[in-house]
């Protein structure tokens, strides 16, 4: 069943969890603080695209960490989407900062306003499982992008933070955290590419985090459904929960990750 973060209400994607990149900044701050993994997210990800020079689409951009982080070797115009007109106007201060030629364009995934086959590259991380019907973002990146282009989707498997989903299934008595993989993860969502392209291939990232401040965990939790909408009493069990992680790993949270991206070649037309 859906959510409002996964796939169910755009208003609050827009307003509430993206308005800012304030919830957003709580989730990567776990990630790059406390990362084991010899190279961060963004940098993986660029270096394993074989780029090719044309127009790069980023689906999702969100206030362009990608560009700010990676700086991959791009030989064209970088054109960054989002729902938030406030991701937007960040991602392109950062892109431009970063030395690309950028432009940003306010839109949903569902409805980009890009011609056909006008991308060498779309790129779209962690974010189709906030569409409504993800497979309609699939499609409108599959026209985007030129025959010989290439398609990267991210997204997360079944075991992504599960130590933090065991602490929201209890306090909160709810599988909330799994709606996003069920929307677009790692395990079904190569179906909904294979329908659009003639090859996918799927890239995971190994990478573990060793937590060492409880205030960092509890704050991922807290930004985003259902830990941002916890009454004084669940925070109160949630900020326990966390204490206890810690304490049964002397001072130490470690927090299993499960994530890759795949690479889309082939768009289906029509």
């Amino acid at each position: 069943m859906a959510n409002k973060f996964a796939g169910g209400d755009p208003d609050y994607i827009r307003a509430t969890q993206y308005g800012t990149p304030e919830k957003l900044s709580a989730r990567q701050r776990l990630h790059s603080r406390y990362r084991t993994a010899p190279v961060r997210w963004f940098e993986w990800m660029a270096a394993e695209i074989p780029w090719q020079p044309g127009t790069v689409v980023e689906v999702g951009c969100g206030p362009g960490d990608f560009w700010d982080e990676a700086r991959p070797p791009i030989d064209g115009r970088v054109v960054l989407t989002d729902l938030s007109a406030g991701m937007v106007a960040a991602a392109i201060g950062r892109a431009r900062g970063a030395g690309y030629d950028a432009e940003g364009r306010v839109a949903p995934a569902q409805s980009l306003p890009i011609v056909d086959a006008a991308a060498a590259h779309v790129v779209s991380n962690h974010m189709l499982y906030h569409v409504p019907h993800p497979p309609d973002g699939v499609a409108e990146m599959a026209r985007i992008v030129a025959d010989d282009g290439l398609v990267t989707v991210a997204t997360n498997g079944e075991n992504h933070m599960a130590e933090l989903k065991q602490i929201e299934r209890a306090v909160f008595d709810t599988d909330v955290a799994d709606s996003t993989v069920r929307a677009f993860g790692l395990e079904n969502g190569r179906a909904m590419l294979e329908a659009h392209f003639e090859s996918v291939e799927l890239r995971r990232f190994t990478d573990e985090l060793r937590a060492t401040d409880p205030q960092h965990v509890v704050d991922y939790l807290s930004s985003y459904p259902p830990g941002e909408d916890a009454t004084a009493s669940q925070y109160d069990a949630m900020r326990s929960l966390v204490d206890a992680g810690f304490a049964a790993g002397d001072g130490v949270f470690t927090i299993r990750k499960d994530a890759g991206m795949y690479l889309c070649r082939g768009p289906r037309r029509g």
